[in-house]
């Protein structure tokens, strides 16, 4: 999304700056109407852009996905497959070695630009949570798939017993929820959105409200 802020957002006043941020929708329809929705919004990007946070920076262009040959095809339920185990086995057990299997060697990720691209990005972000949250755990709570994409909603557990964004340990059990796009080609996972409650995240470790 791209706006600019010109009136008052809650107990912030209108800066005139001009704002982008991503937002990720997961809707249930029966009989043509919506009946559940969830949804995960960048809300800690729109209030670091409006200067109400700290620690705002441009990110890097974002990548273009790798163009798939098709010389590997995969069924819907097998990249749902493929989701479950690196959520399981890269996410939740810390087996960093299964993402070079899963992972495009030239996969982007837009939500995080600033990471490497391919398996490496997937392992740099385990890292930095498994090193603040030794007992992380992802549970997947809806899975959505069709042809090339999967979405999953998941929600996020762990104890914070390390250094996270410059905040020292608290020793408190925090959960948020999320959302993650993945696109496949050639059998592996080519592109990766996602995005999470990370301002009620720091509100659970005492920052903010």
């Amino acid at each position: 999304a791209h706006a600019t802020h010109l009136g008052p957002w809650g107990p912030i006043p209108a800066t005139g700056r001009r704002m982008s941020w991503t937002e990720i929708h997961i809707g249930l329809y029966v009989e043509g109407k919506l009946v559940e929705h969830w949804g995960n919004i960048n809300t800690l990007a729109i209030m670091q852009q409006m200067g109400a946070i700290p620690g705002w920076y441009a990110k890097p262009p974002v990548q273009s996905r790798p163009v798939a040959t098709g010389s590997v095809r995969t069924t819907y339920q097998e990249n749902v497959a493929a989701v479950r185990q690196l959520i399981h086995d890269v996410w939740n057990k810390g087996r960093l070695e299964v993402a070079d299997k899963l992972i495009h060697p030239q996969s982007v990720d837009p939500s995080y630009s600033e990471y490497p691209v391919g398996p490496e990005g997937a392992k740099l972000a385990v890292r930095l949570f498994h090193n603040a949250f030794p007992d992380l755990y992802m549970f997947i709570q809806d899975v959505i798939a069709e042809e090339d994409v999967v979405a999953i909603r998941f929600t996020l557990a762990g104890t914070h017993e390390g250094v996270f964004m410059d905040i020292p340990p608290t020793g408190r059990t925090v959960e948020v929820e999320g959302c993650s796009i993945f696109h496949f080609g050639d059998g592996q996972i080519i592109e990766r959105w996602q995005e999470f409650d990370t301002l009620g995240l720091l509100g659970q470790l005492g920052i903010g409200g």
